[in-house]
């Protein structure tokens, strides 16, 4: 399946989530994204809850989503993800009004977006010794079952067991319906390197200019890998190890000596310059050294 994406720096979509305007085989049912006005990509859940999808976690099977309102605690009360593909760690969280601000501390969270002049709105684990806050001249407002992070930090992580892509994922393989069809029946298959906009184009390009250079001063160029924005070279292996640590001195004290005679450093001295002086003149598309 091909990597699809509402803007340049937004998530990387592919099954089993698609995006609307895609054909319906394109993704698993209930995992459907949409652009909104903004070019975020959107998610809709149960109870009309639109949610801006800050990354996908093909491998672990998480998405994480974030209010782009920036008060995804008055959201919350409203999410049924028992209508949904989706589900969330058993956390809980109460939520307390107090009159003053609290000291921080790593177990509650100030929800910034709720409250009054009057009181200020806390999320409180539930791992927090609830009787102690209720000590406090605080009142319960009510319990919700995520994590106190998630109304403080306006994001929200939420799992998907069905399908399930991990397996394929973490080969590197694609997963999708059978045949191209929308039935239920899915399988992995080999990857089809496409990715997004003009990086992975200047990536591609600049692999297939390094990857024709041919000269005994350039080390060459095998091939690549890529996964999301993960990028490698291979090159050829260098048995005799990285000139750089040949030619430094065998440590850093004072009078330490290299290990290389000064009639070899000349040596790879009119070798680099060999070399450069190829990718200046002597290849088909000349290349200046600091682009290598």
């Amino acid at each position: 399946m091909q990597d699809s994406w509402c803007k340049n720096d937004g998530p990387i979509v592919h099954f089993p989530f698609r995006l609307s305007h895609q054909p319906k085989h394109c993704g698993y049912p209930g995992f459907e994204l949409h652009c909104n006005n903004k070019n975020d990509t959107i998610l809709e859940l149960p109870s009309t809850v639109h949610l801006a999808v800050e990354k996908i976690e093909y491998v672990s099977q998480k998405i994480h989503l974030y209010d782009p309102d920036q008060c995804i605690a008055a959201k919350l009360p409203k999410l049924n993800l028992v209508q949904s593909n989706f589900t969330n760690d058993d956390d809980l969280t109460v939520l307390f009004n107090c009159p003053a601000p609290l000291a921080d501390y790593i177990e509650y969270d100030f929800v910034p977006c709720l409250g009054s002049s009057n009181y200020k709105v806390y999320a409180v684990s539930w791992t927090f010794s609830l009787q102690l806050f209720l000590s406090w001249p605080c009142t319960k407002n009510h319990q919700y079952p995520y994590s106190h992070s998630t109304f403080g930090e306006n994001m929200l992580q939420l799992n998907w067991s069905v399908p399930l892509c991990e397996n394929c994922e973490s080969k590197g393989m694609d997963y999708g319906f059978k045949d191209g069809t929308n039935l239920l029946e899915t399988h992995c298959f080999n990857r089809i390197i496409t990715r997004k906009g003009t990086i992975w184009e200047e990536f591609i390009n600049e692999i297939g200019t390094i990857g024709r250079i041919h000269h005994v001063n350039v080390v060459r160029l095998l091939g690549f890998c890529a996964d999301g924005f993960r990028r490698a070279l291979i090159h050829e292996y260098l048995p005799n190890d990285s000139l750089g640590r040949l030619i430094l001195p065998v440590s850093s004290c004072p009078g330490s000596v290299s290990l290389i005679s000064w009639n070899k450093l000349q040596h790879i001295a009119l070798g680099t310059a060999r070399g450069i002086e190829y990718l200046h003149q002597g290849c088909d598309q000349q290349i200046l050294h600091f682009d290598i």
